[in-house]
Parts: C-alpha cells; structure tokens; sequence
C-alpha cells in the first residue's frame, strides 16, 4: 500500500555524497537493505496511506503554512543509529541542531494535523535514513564506522510531498513540491 509523507529533498551533490558514505559503509556495516541514493531525504511529517482528497488538504494546507518560509542551511556531519545499540533498526546521518528546520517541520505537522491527519507525536529527531536491520553476526559497534571527514553543508531550498511505491526502486515519487524563499 501507498503511503505519503512530506519531507526535505536533498540536493544532488548531497545525495551523491551520501552514497559514497554508505559505500564506505558496507564494508563495515552489514545491514539487510541500503536505501537508494535518490531516495535520501530528511521527513518532516509522515502522513501514511489517504485518500486524494485528504492529500490534496494536506498540499493545500502546507502550501498555505510555507508561504514566507525562507531557504535556510544545514550541516550534516555525524552518524547515529535508533534501535537496540548492538543491533540497530536504522543506521543514519544527523545533522546540527537548527532552529530553521524545527520550525519548518512545525509548520507541516501543524498543516497536516489541521488537515486531519493523525501523525507521530514523539518528538521529532530529524535525520537521514542510510540502511535498516543490523544483520551482522557480531555486535554492532558505532565507533568503528567511517565518520565524516568533513560535513556536508548544503541549502534547504525545497519541500517536497512524497508517494512511496514500495515495488519500485528508487521508492519515492515527488507529487508536490514547494520552493522556500531564497
């Protein structure tokens, strides 16, 4: 089933960036499935399955919460896991606290919630999804990862709306899309 959620595009080189870091990754890091470089992003709210009416609210009413919203920078320069620590669920690449993303981020859910959507209310912990399901025979040990040399800085210029196809590879289609301020 089909699922949407809305979310920060990345820029190529970014995307490129990363997928040199997850190659490096592999060699250390057996994990059941790597997601495809042009799949890489950062989720600001996951809505789930709905119906075209429910998303077409949802595009509406971002689109209303967006207009102002300013293009803002990023640093993406360390690695993290969610799951246990010796067999994580989610190996990822973080980023610098930034009160511009946090805000972008309250912006949607508040959208999609106006929207009547029921959506996560854990605290929102942004990140970039790299591979899932440790399947290594040994414990999984973080510090022995290839780290970031030097961050990627790069400009947040662009929200997107989301279609997963799981069948497919890459998995995502962008439906909607919505530039921020320069």
């Amino acid at each position: 089933m089909s699922h949407y959620f809305f979310a920060i595009k990345l820029p190529l080189e970014v995307k490129d960036e990363l997928a040199n870091k997850q190659e490096r990754l592999k060699a250390t890091a057996p994990f059941k499935s790597w997601v495809h470089p042009e799949d890489l992003h950062i989720t600001l709210t996951f809505l789930g399955h709905a119906t075209d009416i429910k998303i077409r609210e949802a595009i509406e009413r971002t689109d209303d919460a967006l207009k102002g919203a300013k293009t803002f920078r990023l640093e993406v320069n360390h690695i993290g896991t969610f799951g246990l620590s010796k067999s994580p669920r989610i190996l990822w690449a973080g980023m610098e606290d930034s009160n511009p993303l946090n805000h972008l981020q309250k912006h949607v859910f508040t959208a999609c919630e106006a929207a009547k959507f029921q959506l996560d209310q854990r605290p929102y912990r942004p990140h970039i999804t790299l591979g899932r399901k440790w399947t290594g025979t040994d414990e999984f040990e973080i510090d022995v990862l290839p780290h970031f040399d030097q961050p990627l800085i790069f400009n947040v210029t662009e929200v997107v709306l989301y279609q997963t196809f799981p069948e497919r590879t890459p998995k995502y289609k962008v439906i909607e899309s919505f530039s921020l301020l320069s």
